[in-house]
């Protein structure tokens, strides 16, 4: 008889063990690795679209607000009697574009002067942090026929609302204010506020969240910093002021001239993605929104230092020619 050999059993060595656990976590490490980066590229990609969709909602928005400023009922725009309708005329003139450097929004009634808004001094307040400041823009709305009892609604504010008041008067004005506010949540925002020539609504809506800088310059025709304007207009702009630069202290008629040959508004935003949507630290640490040519000292806002929040910025600048005449 034979018995057949008994054979053994081998399991795994301790050395194989740990060389099989090993290669486990460096796979692991390895698969954790490219699902994170991964993960933050999208996150990224997400945010730089994100960013391109609020800038060009933003620019939409202040393009068509802007480019309709000086608009008047045909009522009023072809009125054989010229002096009877001139705004410069009108009980309480205003100029269809104006703005304020460096501001808070502006309450009540919006006059002609341009300069900062009081309890806001250069670089301070929550809300004209980064030198943000505030455009101010008027407009009628159009009757769908001369005598009607609605408008065409061709023209919106900004708040994106057809502007749908029939015109009484020749300064009859429906106003628009674009300005930077800052929430409750620490969120910017581009704001808006409407009213008429005498008074705004209560209220004003976000049209833009994450906008940290809004700065206008103004295109003016003829126009000689703080002073009365001298020089004969072409209708072209000449040079681009900043809104304190158009006020003569002391001269409210001077100043309303002067906004009265603003021929193009430059603006310029700085945007901003969520917190860490940033991966590329390489990135300029400081952003122009109005072009690095247009930048100046004298402009809190021209420059824009970059904080080290882990956000994606995004700078955006345009320029804007006004259609209609600012002064009839």
């Amino acid at each position: 008889m034979s018995v057949a050999p008994v054979h053994r059993m081998r399991g795994l060595t301790l050395v194989e063990l740990l060389v099989a656990l090993a290669l486990t976590a460096t796979i692991m490490a390895a698969a954790s690795a490219a699902l994170l980066l991964g993960r933050r590229g999208f996150s990224t990609v997400d945010a730089v679209s994100q960013l391109q969709d609020n800038a060009r909602f933003a620019a939409d928005v202040i393009l068509r607000t802007a480019a309709q400023s000086g608009y008047l009922d045909i009522g009023y725009a072809v009125d054989t009697q010229g002096a009877a309708f001139r705004l410069a005329t009108a009980v309480s003139p205003v100029a269809y574009v104006q703005g304020y450097d460096d501001a808070l929004q502006p309450t009540g009634a919006v006059g002609v002067n341009g300069s900062r808004s009081t309890g806001c001094a250069r670089g301070a307040g929550s809300a004209c942090a980064n030198g943000s400041d505030v455009l101010v823009v008027r407009a009628q709305a159009s009757a769908r026929v001369p005598g009607a009892a609605d408008t065409d609604k061709a023209l919106i504010n900004c708040m994106g609302n057809a502007i749908d008041a029939i015109p009484t008067a020749r300064n009859d004005l429906l106003v628009s204010v674009l300005y930077v506010d800052v929430g409750s949540d620490d969120e910017p925002s581009l704001m808006c506020s409407v009213g008429t020539t005498t008074a705004m609504r209560a209220g004003s809506q976000p049209v833009v969240q994450g906008v940290e800088s809004f700065q206008v310059l103004y295109g003016v025709d003829g126009v000689t910093p703080n002073a009365a304007p001298t020089e004969a207009a072409d209708g072209v702009p000449d040079r681009y002021l900043r809104a304190d630069q158009i006020v003569v202290t002391g001269d409210d008629a001077a100043t309303l001239a002067n906004w009265q040959r603003v021929r193009a508004l430059r603006i310029g935003m700085v945007l901003r993605g969520p917190v860490g949507s940033l991966q590329d630290k390489s990135l300029p640490t400081v952003l122009y929104p109005l072009g690095a040519p247009m930048a100046s000292a004298d402009d809190v806002g021209s420059t824009y230092a970059v904080p080290g929040d882990g956000r994606l910025r995004q700078a955006v600048s345009f320029t804007v020619h006004l259609r209609n005449l600012q002064q009839l």
